[in-house]
């Protein structure tokens, strides 16, 4: 019996026939049909096969059906097959990867709560000698449970046999040998110190012995700290991330991405076309070949021969075969590659050629479909509406792309007859242009990127990251051990570059977090924009925010009407009943404790709940908080510690005093560690900060003397530090919002206090400089601080006062400025046309004070600017909003006028009377430089300025004539024949 046939049979069998398919195997190895060692590579492959979709499968958890659950059972049998006959075999290399991949499988499976990390790090590390079950106990057993029982308790090892140690040095580093699995934020030759570990210490996590970056043993169970220890913890991982020296070539490894090269298109014995390659940036030299399979819904690799060519190379195929002739598949590529072009064309409205392959005929007639390729090389179905035959050309546009399951699906259709575009011409030499790159190219990305054939998911990154998931599933009562399970998890995940698993990771272990500050009382985090929470996670998180604001009846009871399980429903009901007791406390026998340690049951964390008698922190308060910031530096960068004052005091220090002006207020302290302790230590916090002044000051004082105008303090003590942090305030916020800041030393001279009064009657923004031209509003979103969203703008204005029509309309084209979107001016009143009508424009910049818009207008072709007190409505909600487009901003000049085209020098001498009028009926007068604007006598001024046009200066000087004097520029005569032009159309034949 061939592996082939075995692996056929299996395709057909069901969960309820598993027991048949094992003992057919066993009969074949009785009858010797069938080796062994033929028999564990045939279950091998299947069990590799499957591995991507039960790892799907897995991560939906309590979510999985239980048809699902079934398939994933079977597939831990099968694993658990191969792995009794390898270690009959002694095949103890591939057996630690099948007992890693088993575990995995069963602790999405464990219901039982066993703890599989430390057999899993054991599995790692030494030669297995048996499973601890038998084949006739997976034959007989009903789910896998007893079979994680037995090899827990029963597993053999060779101890004297130590498999390959496993050493990855990239970001940070993870060793597995001697029976423990070691993570480090410091490279494997640096030394290191333990931060904590888990499950009878197999599993360590270090730290370089750096202070910062320690985690004291007391605050082992406490999440403000080991919150601030991990993120710390993956800043270190990043910073020693490093080159790797470059290779002669890896091996081929299975599931990998390389790059390959084409080689000249063949036919195999039944005449059907084939593609042979070379794999690039590898030890093997050989011939491999191109996988025949059907790549995205209705295209198949032959299809695509015609229109690629020997030295094509494609980067990211995968190896999906290493027998000999390897064989690597390009469906994952092309999908991507597919699905990126038509997303783009959809958005386009494109029109384009398309090629037919050929009818694919349906079980009725109405499912019969055209299989296309398009001029950019993606493929495409169409209804059948016409007489089509094989290699028609046919106009058409992309109508949708969709997956179903891991099919890509992309539907094209006739566009409507009176497009106006010209069509994509359909070339067959250049259509997969896009999809292929040059050997040159392609060697040259493999040099310079570790994405593609430099750095393949090795064998070693898979046991680790095999590892990382059984350990971020590990199942105990201790809620901070599963916190500090997840951290490790995402440690690991981080340490191999997997991002993407690591981030995962990180929103479990977030979601977590968030529930055990509510077990200590602390207030949640508002992180739902920054990670990937699920609906019920965002629910949760929003509702927990409430024990801190129980005053908010309302939004509780909004909470109730969208509960949708027994859980949300209750904490909805409990938070209710807190909000209650506290304005009817007679009515109602529950404390706050009471409430809060009944929702921590349910959230699972109810072991780590501490009453109100808990008390901890550092001098300055316990951790951050919604109005407490807490900085080491200003001047060192919290990323690597080097001095960056730029992005550490504007961007970190400064941007957090924005948020609390944009909120309700709060402090800052600086020379303050995480906890609130001060930083005592000659090369931290402020004392590294003076000490890096001392060095460097003459440097700081010439930048900041021609930023300002005058000159600065050296910061030598904390007084003249504090003085010297005011004229940093004046650098960066307007005058209108500084009274609202109040900088002065703590009280014992061991901090710097910077307390925060909310601004009353203006949004504040941090500027790049005294300009006041670039400016970001920041608002505190709980510990956090955040650029402030349109909504933040709308609820911020509301509370400074009510919002007009104006206001509203900056916040709309603020947002389709950014998303580059078309909008609709509704009823906009034109004084050239005088004409009241809708314009579909596409916004480009505000300017003048955000009184005017630069836009494209669509209807004239051209743009043209528009007065915001002119639009009686914005409609945003159009079809076919995008329109991506590269225009350059306008700029207005003092009179409102925009034209990037048109420059006048003009040269006006005003009086008083004239400069009032000029100061009050054009806003933007105030921020004319000294040079454009100045005084020359008592009572008369200069306007030495560049315009964009006559037409306003003009209505200007004929209202004021008596008191204005056009002086000569290159370009005064075109402004007095403007004037005497209009008025001898317009005044004289009329008086």
């Amino acid at each position: 019996m061939t592996y082939k046939e075995i692996e056929e049979s299996y395709r057909e069998t069901s969960p309820g026939q598993f027991a048949a398919f094992m003992y057919m195997i066993k009969k074949a190895i009785s009858a010797r049909e069938s080796s062994p060692f033929e028999a564990s590579y045939a279950l091998c492959r299947i069990a590799y096969s499957e591995v991507r979709e039960c790892r799907r499968t897995g991560m939906k958890g309590a979510s999985m059906d239980d048809g699902e659950r079934q398939r994933l059972i079977m597939s831990a049998k099968v694993v658990a097959c191969a792995l009794v006959l390898l270690c009959e075999s002694r095949s103890r290399k591939e057996a630690r990867t099948i007992s890693l991949l088993f575990l995995e499988y069963s602790s999405y499976l464990n219901s039982c709560k066993y703890d599989l990390t430390g057999l899993a790090v054991k599995c790692g590390c030494y030669a297995m000698t048996a499973p601890g079950f038998s084949w006739s106990m997976i034959e007989t057993s009903i789910g896998i449970d007893i079979l994680i029982y037995k090899m827990l308790e029963h597993a053999k090892f060779d101890m004297s046999h130590e498999l390959e140690e496993i050493i990855i040095d990239r970001a940070g580093s993870v060793c597995l040998k001697d029976g423990k699995l070691h993570i480090s934020s410091a490279l494997s030759r640096d030394p290191d110190i333990t931060a904590f570990s888990n499950h009878d210490k197999t599993v360590e996590v270090c730290t370089r012995n750096i202070r910062d970056e320690r985690l004291k043993a007391s605050n082992i169970d406490d999440i403000s700290a080991v919150d601030y220890f991990a993120s710390t913890f993956i800043r270190a991982q990043d910073a020693s991330r490093k080159m790797k020296p470059k290779k002669n070539g890896k091996e081929l490894v299975r599931y990998g991405k390389y790059s390959i090269v084409l080689k000249e298109g063949r036919k195999d014995d039944a005449g059907l076309k084939y593609l042979e390659c070379t794999a690039l940036g590898t030890q093997y030299d050989g011939i491999c070949e191109i996988k025949e399979e059907e790549l995205a819904k209705g295209i198949y690799t032959h299809d695509l021969i015609d229109y690629l060519y020997e030295q094509d190379a494609i980067e990211n195929a995968e190896l999906v075969d290493e027998e000999e002739p390897p064989l690597f598949s390009i469906r994952e590529a092309y999908k991507a590659y597919c699905k990126k072009r038509a997303d783009a064309d959809v958005i386009e409205k494109r029109v384009y050629e398309a090629k037919v392959i050929d009818i694919y005929k349906g079980t009725t007639p109405d499912k019969d479909r055209v299989r296309l390729i398009s001029d950019k090389g993606y493929a495409g179905l169409m209804r059948v509406d016409g007489n089509y035959k094989k290699d028609d050309i046919i106009i058409v546009y992309t109508v949708s792309v969709r997956f179903h399951g891991s099919e890509l699906f992309i539907n094209m259709g006739k566009p409507a007859f009176d497009y106006d575009e010209k069509p994509g011409r359909f070339d067959g030499d250049s259509i997969l242009n896009d999809f292929t790159v040059t050997v040159k190219d392609a060697i040259s990305n493999l040099d310079s990127s570790s994405k593609a054939a430099d750095t393949p998911s090795s064998v070693h990154d898979d046991i680790v990251k095999q590892i990382s998931t059984i350990l971020s599933l590990s199942k105990t009562d201790d809620s901070m051990e599963r916190f500090r399970n997840l951290l490790s998890a995402a440690f690991i995940l981080n340490a191999v570059e997997d991002i993407e698993g690591r981030d995962t990771v990180l929103a479990r272990a977030e979601f977590l977090g968030q529930c055990l500050r509510a077990a200590e009382g602390i207030p949640v985090k508002d992180k739902r924009t920054s990670i990937k929470l699920d609906e019920k996670e965002k629910w949760i998180i929003n509702a927990l925010g409430f024990l801190d604001r129980p005053e908010n009846t309302s939004e509780i009871a909004s909470l109730i009407q969208n509960a949708s399980d027994g859980d949300e429903k209750e904490i909805a009901k409990l938070l209710m009943i807190h909000s209650l007791s506290r304005s009817n406390p007679d009515d109602f026998k529950y404390t706050s404790g009471n409430i809060r340690k009944r929702i921590c049951d349910i959230l699972g964390v109810g072991d780590h709940f501490r009453g109100t008698e808990y008390k901890g922190g550092g001098k300055y308060g316990k951790g951050e908080l919604a109005n407490v910031e807490f900085k080491a530096s200003y001047v060192m960068s919290n990323k690597d510690g080097k001095p960056d004052i730029y992005q550490q005091g504007r961007g970190q220090v400064l941007e957090a005093v924005c948020g609390f002006m944009n909120k309700n207020g709060g402090t800052v302290y600086i020379g303050v560690n995480n906890y609130g302790d001060p930083l005592t230590a000659e090369n931290y916090g402020l004392k590294g900060d003076l000490a890096w002044f001392g060095k460097n000051f003459n440097t700081v004082k010439i930048l900041r003397s021609n930023q300002l105008g005058h000159s600065i303090p050296q910061p030598e003590d904390l007084d003249s530090y504090c003085r010297f942090l005011n004229y940093e305030i004046e650098l960066y916020f307007k005058p209108s919002v500084r009274n609202c800041i109040t900088i002065s030393p703590t009280d014992d001279m061991d901090a710097i206090k910077i307390d925060v009064r909310p601004s009353e009657f203006e949004i504040v923004k941090l500027y790049e400089d005294n300009t006041w031209t670039e400016g970001t509003a920041y608002v505190r979103n709980g510990e956090e601080t955040l650029p402030m969203s349109r909504h933040d703008q709308e609820q911020r204005l509301m509370q400074l006062r009510s919002v007009g029509k104006v206001e509203q309309f900056i916040l709309t084209l603020t947002e389709a400025i950014d998303k580059k979107r078309k909008v609709i001016l509704k009823g906009y009143a034109s004084s050239n046309s005088n004409q009241v009508k809708d314009r579909i424009i596409v916004p480009i910049n505000l300017v003048y004070n955000n009184e005017n818009l630069w836009a494209y207008d669509l209807e004239k072709k051209e743009t043209r600017e528009f007065r915001l007190s002119r639009i009686s409505d914005i409609e945003t909600d159009i079809e076919d909003a995008g329109y991506s487009h590269a225009f350059k901003k306008g700029e207005a000049d003092v009179f409102r006028w925009i034209n990037p085209k048109v420059n006048y020098h003009i040269k006006l001498k005003m009086s008083i009377a004239a400069l009032n009028c000029l100061r009050e009926e054009y806003s933007d007068t105030k921020n004319l430089p000294e040079s454009e604007l100045y005084q020359v006598s008592p009572e008369r001024w200069i306007l030495d300025t560049t315009l964009h046009g006559l037409g306003a200066v003009r209505r200007f000087y004929l209202g004021l004539a008596d008191q204005i004097d056009i002086l000569d520029t290159e370009d005064a005569d075109k402004l007095r024949e403007e004037i005497r032009v209009f008025v001898g159309k317009n005044i004289q034949h009329r008086c």
